[in-house]
């Protein structure tokens, strides 16, 4: 999969080069030739020219093969997210958690202790620790 990715990726990357490539010269030749064929009026125009060539009928199959093997790739991947045997992480519940509270103090010496004591009450804390810088 990964590498139909990446195979997916750099053919893109080749494609819009082409493709960008195609339209610079589309321009150009319509830029320097197209007003005179087309005030000409002979029967092979530039459009005809152009379109009716055998690179962009290539081009537009590359692209076409392109799409349709992102639509595969993407319908291959459609359920990773939903899907519970893709996940690595397995839920595991915790039976008897222990959780150690930190409190930090500053000039709290009157209700400190009452503090402490509240928090011990608490069903899953096992320890309390105050920091205090010594004030």
């Amino acid at each position: 999969m990964k590498k139909f990715f990446f195979l997916l990726v750099i053919t893109f990357g080749m494609l819009f080069l082409t493709n960008i490539v195609w339209i610079m010269l589309n321009l150009y030749s319509w830029a320097t030739v197209g007003i005179d064929i087309i005030l000409s009026g002979s029967e092979a125009g530039l459009f005809e020219n152009i379109y009716y060539s055998l690179y962009f009928k290539w081009i537009v199959f590359a692209d076409i093969l392109w799409i349709v093997s992102l639509i595969i790739f993407m319908l291959q991947r459609k359920h990773f997210k939903t899907d519970p045997t893709q996940h690595f992480l397995k839920y595991d519940p915790i039976n008897s958690p222990k959780i150690c509270v930190t409190i930090p103090a500053y000039n709290e010496q009157d209700s400190i202790e009452q503090t402490v004591k509240d928090f011990i009450k608490h069903r899953h804390v096992e320890s309390v620790i105050v920091v205090d810088n010594k004030s």
